[in-house]
């Protein structure tokens, strides 16, 4: 362990998690959270007691594949030591993959310029032995090119208040989307992502959106309705909250930022 100095640095750090067995990103008194393990893991490392400020606070059961979050120290490790020894004492379901040195004034989530999300689907008659805590199991066929077609709807920036949970506490329901991708895919775990990119989204946004896009393939609502939904901006008449668990953290955007991580490092 190396001693620590008067000399603080800001550590960026590149996370792989699954989410399935804590109850979210934000630090909480009893229960685990990915927050409480790495705050837990560098304590144990320097003895010193940090923040760690991440570029989301996930829900419960919400995976990440490649989530960013800062923290400041004045232990002397160099970044790839950082790395090897948070791995050596965090849990197995959670990953650090990369660590980068950043200016004191980079912060994980208020530096960041959008964020890009993948959302899971199994959608067969049969639910899979391998992806039920990782995807979102839906029997009945789906009309994609009906889900395609509902989600360019939500693309550019728009109220999104009936798509927020209803405990949200962001100042502004508006939100600019940049793009909504609908993919047949081959995996054990699923048969359909759906990735949104966005400058930021509101609790819960993506799950419904999720819900209301599956309500459309499902031929319960069609197309148009989502169009009647963000001018409404009634959360009451979108579709139900998909699942935590098929939600996944794709990629955090640092545009301006001097922020590279390695090709081998990046999950997607």
């Amino acid at each position: 362990m190396q001693l620590p100095t008067n000399s603080l640095q800001n550590w960026l750090l590149l996370l792989a998690y699954d989410g399935f067995h804590y109850y979210g990103w934000q630090i909480q008194s009893i229960h685990p959270t990915i927050e409480g393990e790495l705050e837990k893991a560098i304590e144990t490392l320097t003895g010193q007691s940090v923040d760690v400020c991440g570029a989301g606070r996930t829900d419960a059961k919400v995976h990440a594949l490649n989530q960013t979050a800062n923290f400041i120290s004045s232990a002397r490790f160099p970044a790839e030591k950082w790395r090897l020894a948070l791995n050596a004492v965090t849990p197995d379901d959670i990953v650090v993959k990369h660590v980068l040195p950043v200016p004191s004034s980079f912060h994980a989530r208020h530096s960041a310029t959008g964020k890009r999300y993948r959302y899971l689907i199994h959608n067969k008659a049969f639910p899979t032995p391998f992806g039920s805590h990782y995807s979102w199991w839906v029997r009945y066929p789906l009309d994609l090119e009906a889900m395609r077609k509902a989600a360019k709807y939500l693309v550019g920036e728009h109220d999104f208040s009936a798509f927020r949970s209803s405990q949200c506490s962001a100042p502004s329901p508006v939100k600019y989307i940049r793009q909504i991708s609908i993919h047949v895919m081959k995996s054990s775990m699923a048969n359909l992502r759906i990735e949104v990119e966005a400058n930021g989204f509101l609790q819960h946004m993506v799950r419904i959106i999720v819900g209301t896009l599956v309500e459309v393939g499902q031929n319960r609502r069609y197309p148009e309705n989502v169009l009647e939904l963000l001018r409404g901006k009634d959360r009451r008449k979108s579709g139900k909250t998909a699942p935590p668990y098929g939600l996944y953290v794709l990629e955090v955007l640092y545009e301006g930022h001097e922020i590279h991580w390695p090709a081998e490092a990046l999950d997607g």
